[in-house]
């Protein structure tokens, strides 16, 4: 069932998370003037999660092993609040696994767990957010990224932590140690300012805004000129200085701070936006532009938005997942409607993105609800989700 937003929200009942962050050091009164927050949405797999400007987090979609958050095992074709005071700040959806970080920067987690992927130091499935609460607890976290079957996360301190499924070296620690049930520290570095991952690598970002991956590069998708896979971070195109990453399964997109767009990695459906369908090892621009905002990838589709708020999709069309109203291909980018966009993110063979004005859409692939317009019906152009 889905939940309309409360029309009270505005008068919250008093949180002290929330006024803390909301305050800081001056004063408030016993009633605050609740803020807006920009939203945050990730795609799984198949499913979807949103917080929205009031700090709530809503899912919908697969709910197999528990990765809606919701207490069942029961899909959802609506976005469905998970019920809770928690003021959520950032999500991340990984295959059949979410996790997420609070304002007092706690992080949970929920979701199939085979592999130890949410870092509960076990491997049993969460249907609720469950804390996850080992190694240097006192530190909070900052962000988390989820892939397939492992999970990475930075702290407020800047270290770079994995845990979950290894056999790749994707946990960044060496293949040797095997899979990990708690968060593992990578390396010693504490400049990390973002991670990034979708399946079986990662790639993460330093304070210098130099670009390192690791994990599974079987098609070229660590970007580093060969198809060896690497057990910890290294660096990826050093002569360029990088604002953001995308990874799918088998390829990469990233943006640069000149704002180029690039990508790597497997092609076999034009999803590096490269006007062919050649694999590339090593990044390569897509065009000349010089305008490119935010970039996602799915399993063998990418979309981006540029600064001016048109979207672009490539790639893979099978399902419609790239919005342009049929099931065909496309090797080069191509605008998405005549609407302006703050962000979008890419499922499996999915998306959905946020209008600069409105509610969120989605399209493409819906066999587990994942749209959340209330059918399991494919999308070849978006529709609203109907939360």
């Amino acid at each position: 069932m889905k939940r309309v937003p409360n029309a009270s929200k505005k008068s919250w009942a008093p949180k002290v998370q929330a006024i803390l962050i909301l305050c800081g050091v001056t004063a408030c009164s016993s009633t605050p003037s609740w803020e807006k927050t920009a939203p945050v949405l990730a795609l799984g797999w198949y499913h979807s999660v949103y917080i929205d400007e009031w700090n709530e987090l809503y899912s919908w979609g697969s709910n197999v092993t528990g990765q809606l958050g919701l207490g069942d095992l029961v899909d959802r074709t609506y976005p469905e609040y998970i019920e809770g005071n928690t003021v959520w700040t950032t999500v991340a959806a990984g295959s059949r696994h979410t996790c997420a970080i609070d304002s007092a920067q706690d992080l949970f987690c929920w979701g199939v767990n085979a592999e130890g992927q949410l870092g509960t130091g076990d491997n049993e499935d969460q249907i609720r957010p469950t804390l996850i609460n080992h190694g240097e607890s006192s530190i909070g976290w900052r962000s988390v990224a989820t892939g397939g079957l492992h999970s990475c996360g930075l702290r407020v301190d800047g270290s770079l932590w994995c845990w979950g499924a290894n056999p790749a070296g994707q946990l960044g620690i060496g293949r040797e140690l095997g899979n990990q049930t708690t968060p593992q520290r990578v390396g010693l570095n504490s400049d990390w300012i973002a991670v990034y991952t979708k399946v079986r690598f990662n790639c993460a970002i330093n304070a210098a805004h130099e670009l390192f991956c690791w994990g599974d590069n079987s098609n070229g998708q660590l970007g580093q000129g060969d198809t060896t896979d690497r057990a910890t971070p290294m660096p990826t195109a050093p002569e360029r200085r990088w604002q953001s990453i995308a990874p799918g399964p088998l390829h990469a997109c990233g943006i640069t701070d000149a704002h180029e767009l690039f990508c790597w990695g497997d092609n076999t459906y034009g999803q590096l936006g490269i006007g062919s369908y050649d694999q590339a090892r090593a990044p390569v621009q897509v065009g000349s532009g010089t305008d490119w905002a935010t970039a996602t990838s799915g399993f063998a589709h990418s979309c981006a938005t540029k600064l001016n708020g048109t979207m672009w999709c490539w790639g893979d069309n099978t399902h419609g997942q790239l919005g342009l109203g049929d099931n065909t291909a496309h090797a080069i980018p191509t605008r998405v409607g005549q609407g302006l966009w703050e962000r979008v993110a890419a499922g499996a063979e999915h998306s959905c993105a946020i209008p600069r004005e409105g509610r969120i859409l989605c399209w493409g692939d819906a066999t587990r609800g994942q749209l959340g317009d209330g059918a399991k019906v494919t999308r070849l152009a978006p529709v609203h989700a109907e939360y």
